[in-house]
């Protein structure tokens, strides 16, 4: 734990414009504090925000030299951005940008900077780029854990559109990484870039949204079919054509849910398709759901930088929740009824838990893979085991961690533990052995040496140690 004399120093090497929090029962400590889950939330001994690269240097250094653990914040969705009165929190959010080069088709990202604030910036220059179905995700380590998109089969994943980054080093050095200067470090940021230092620059490709949805505003059509649970087998089924069918780039969920208002049992298809004349296809792609005949459906045509806007109320903080990502191989519906009792069994067990949401991503397309090596190793994989749980009571998250469990045991049927992927973003270790996040011995081997060659004590964890 830091000692007061060593934060008044930490403190008097900062910017004016710089901020330390050391009072847990002042309001802008707490408001700081606040996660969007409170799962293993603790309370550090500092919370400090820097303004500048100068800033966050400075902090760095003095961590070092003073021994004192620290993690990063941007976005604060990370269940890993918490720590005790042993260390302290990096807080980005005063430190945070993000500029267009047109002449160049790119956009540099700073800091603390969240996915909407890009989406919002990039459309006022009619261009995009891969970013999360989510507003308040912090955008650099969404591209750093690889990042999937609804755009990552006609763009990639987020890391494979990485170009160049700023980093901050455990020497304590800022380095550039990109093709032509530490190009070794280029290929670790692209998909495992939080384990090698404090990124605090990215630059990242962006791409016209004419060339991308056939259409100068950017915008696709984006739905959602809901359908009482007891027809949970038959919504499956129909959806089996669907997901396989490549001709268009579409893509969604499928979810076991209680939407609000009502929270009435329900399975839940979210659904888009990017094409030129996706609001006419629609209709022809999801026919099979059509047929079915929801007792709900609604969609239109919304731009891509409005995409998160629908899944806001998910965003808000508190509670005890999780969000974990394991891939799926084949598409099977037999699974679904499966975990429609499971959530059902979780939800009558604890019903603080009915806003949990089992469910399958799913995109008709695989991710574009990149020309290039990189850390990702979650390239070729179209559907994804998408389970948050959500309970308001601690004392239901054990029960309902079990109830997450079976279900990824039931979407991991078939599998050998060999093919077992997690994704990258949501998880780490001990819930996820490093080897699933990064999968193929050859990447993993590279990773775990340059890890030794940029932070052998672990200054930005130890997942790669």
């Amino acid at each position: 734990m830091p000692s007061t004399s060593q934060l008044q120093a930490l403190r008097d090497s900062l910017t004016p414009d710089a901020t330390l929090l050391s009072d847990p029962s002042s309001f802008e400590f707490q408001a700081h504090l606040q996660r969007w889950s409170n799962v293993n939330l603790r309370t550090p001994s500092a919370i400090v925000l820097p303004s500048t690269e100068e800033d966050c240097l400075s902090i760095i250094k003095w961590a070092r030299s003073t021994g004192t653990p620290f993690v990063c914040k941007s976005g604060g969705m990370s269940l890993y951005s918490t720590i005790d009165e042993a260390g302290i929190v990096i807080d980005l959010s005063d430190f945070s940008s993000v500029t267009y080069n047109e002449s160049r088709s790119e956009a540099t990202l700073v800091g603390g900077v969240r996915s909407k604030e890009v989406a919002m910036e990039l459309a006022r220059h009619g261009v995009c780029t891969t970013l999360p179905s989510s507003n308040t995700v912090g955008a650099i380590p969404f591209f750093l854990n690889g990042g999937n998109s609804p755009l990552a089969s006609k763009l990639g994943y987020a890391s494979d559109n990485i170009l160049r980054a700023r980093l901050i080093t455990a020497g304590g050095e800022i380095v550039n990484a990109s093709d032509d200067e530490h190009t070794d470090l280029l290929f670790a940021i692209r998909g495992a870039g939080q384990f090698f230092g404090l990124v605090v620059s990215l630059t990242v490709r962006a791409y016209p949204v004419l060339e991308v949805f056939g259409n100068a505003q950017g915008r696709f059509w984006n739905g959602r079919f809901i359908f009482p649970l007891d027809r949970v087998a038959e919504v499956a089924e129909a959806m089996r054509h669907v997901v396989n069918n490549s001709t268009y780039c579409a893509g969604g969920l499928i979810m076991i849910a209680a939407p609000p208002p009502t929270r009435c049992p329900a399975i839940v298809v979210t659904a888009r398709v990017i094409h030129p004349k996706s609001e006419e296809l629609q209709g022809e792609v999801f026919k099979a759901l059509y047929d079915l005949g929801p007792v709900a459906s609604a969609g239109g045509m919304i731009p891509i930088e409005n995409n998160g806007d629908s899944l806001q109320p998910l965003m808000a903080p508190g509670d005890f929740k999780k969000l974990r990502l394991t891939a799926i191989h084949v598409y099977d519906p037999s699974v679904f009824p499966e975990i429609a009792e499971l959530w059902r069994q979780m939800t009558t067990t604890c019903p603080d838990a009915m806003p949990s949401m089992f469910s399958i991503l799913w995109e008709s397309q695989s991710p574009l893979p990149p020309t290039f090596a990189t850390a990702n190793g979650m390239h070729g994989i179209r559907f994804w085991a998408n389970n948050l749980t959500w309970c308001t009571s601690a004392e239901s998250q054990e029960v309902v961690q079990g109830y997450l469990e079976k279900v990824i045991a039931v979407t991991r049927r078939g599998q050998k533990p060999v093919e077992y992927v997690d994704f990258a973003n949501s998880l780490r270790e001990p819930e996820s052995p490093v080897h699933r996040r990064y999968h193929d011995l050859e990447r993993l081997q590279r990773l775990r040496r340059l890890k030794m060659e940029w932070d052998p004590e672990g200054l930005f964890g130890g997942d790669l140690l």
